[in-house]
């Protein structure tokens, strides 16, 4: 079949939407031929790339798979407002690569960014026929309203309008978790709905339980009083970042074991997290922003010997899967997880942690306690998560439900 897949994001961007769209397709090329419209990277910062407003097409192949990238100016996406504007600029500016598709795709699946990514690809169906696909990665407008970035009452009635504009004669939409599938299910009674999972590339799964192995071997007299927890990821408002620093607070005077945790990664919360430290004054807590290549990056997971997993009490956290939950269970460390919902259900299915009801920091200290006083099992707890993923969430699991998806799809429509 030919596929046409419409993102804004897409490696080397480093977030979720980049990583879901590159696992996909590199599971898709070997069942079909894709084609690609995305943007120049840009997501945490811009790549210096040999574009401009002039030149702003660049096509290039990779096997089945044909990339055209369209320029995307910088664009400040800390506010809200900024956020809108880059997205409506790559609802618009997306049509130039239009041309360039040159074979009818049978399916559009519009990608990202969230929500407007109905608009892209029912533009794009307009233009070239298929049968639109909207994929959906976060509750909206709920989710922002939650976290408060559209807390004044006209955004709200506006984003509400577009949300329905978007979805507007869709028939068939993705999703990443069963709770957002049941969400819109009964939102918008959209008639095909399919969860497709994030998950983790399939090669990837098996070079971190390779690595996992020799680091063993190579760590097997680490200092059983030395207990190093890590955050990796974006420093986003899905996560209660406050609530596990302060919770640091109460383990730093342990005097049997040394307890610290590394947050590493970037985001918009950066400034926020850096105060908290500078705050409390913690010596036990290190923030680490710099970039890390994959090599590096796996590196640094494996130097962690739990990871915790800070879900705030939401509407988005309690409903999405975050990319680097599949991360921290491919590395095959046990996870503490904050919080309800699909990440709890996960780590509990898969017996692959403990989790903890968000509460006050006090009560958070002594389940991270209770955490470590349990650690004969964390072995048995890494081997779990990465035995549940390759299973269920490996990316040539997941590609069996996109091809099942688009043969069911044939069929009916």
């Amino acid at each position: 079949m030919n596929i046409l897949i419409i993102s804004e994001y897409f490696p080397p961007d480093q977030v979720g939407a980049s990583t879901r769209t590159y696992i996909m397709i590199k599971e898709l090329i070997k069942y079909h031929k894709i084609t690609l419209i995305t943007s120049t990277p840009h997501y945490p910062k811009p790549e210096n790339v040999n574009q401009t407003l002039r030149t702003p097409i660049k096509i290039y192949r990779q096997k089945n798979l044909k990339i055209i990238r369209i320029w995307m100016p910088e664009i400040n996406m800390v506010t809200t407002l900024g956020r809108i504007c880059n997205y409506a600029y790559f609802t618009i500016f997306f049509m130039l690569g239009l041309p360039f598709v040159t074979e009818k795709p049978d399916f559009i699946w519009g990608s990202a960014p969230n929500v407007f990514c109905g608009f892209t690809a029912k533009i794009a169906q307009f233009f070239l026929g298929g049968t639109p696909i909207v994929h959906i990665d976060d509750i909206w407008p709920e989710g922002p309203i939650d976290f408060g970035f559209l807390s004044f009452n006209p955004l709200k009635k506006i984003s509400e309008v577009l949300a329905k504009l978007s979805l507007n004669r869709i028939q068939v939409i993705t999703t990443i978790s069963d709770s957002i599938s049941k969400y819109y299910k009964k939102k918008y009674k959209i008639p095909q709905i399919y969860t497709i999972p994030v998950g983790i590339e399939k090669d990837r799964l098996q070079k971190l339980i390779q690595l996992k192995k020799d680091f063993k071997r190579k760590n097997s007299d680490t200092q059983k009083n030395r207990i190093l927890f890590m955050y990796s990821g974006k420093f986003g408002p899905g996560y209660n970042f406050e609530l596990m620093i302060k919770s640091f607070k109460f383990l730093q005077n342990i005097e049997d074991q040394k307890i610290k945790l590394i947050i590493r990664g970037t985001g918009p919360l950066k400034l926020r997290i850096i105060n908290l430290i500078k705050k409390y004054q913690l010596k036990n807590v290190k923030l680490e922003t710099e970039y890390l290549s994959l090599e590096d990056l796996n590196r640094k997971l494996l130097s962690a010997d739990a990871f915790i997993l800070p879900m705030k009490d939401s509407i988005l956290s309690k409903t999405a899967l975050p990319t680097k939950l599949f991360e921290y269970m491919g590395i095959g460390n046990p996870i503490l997880v904050f919080g309800t919902g699909e990440p709890k259900m996960l780590v509990e299915k898969a017996e692959a942690g403990l989790v903890c009801s968000n509460g006050n920091p006090k009560k958070i200290a002594e389940s991270i306690k209770e955490f470590i006083h349990s650690r004969e099992k964390w072995h048995k707890m890494g081997e779990n998560g990465q035995a549940f993923i390759q299973k269920y969430y490996s990316s040539n699991i997941i590609v069996l439900k996109a091809n099942k998806m688009f043969k069911e799809l044939k069929e009916k429509l």
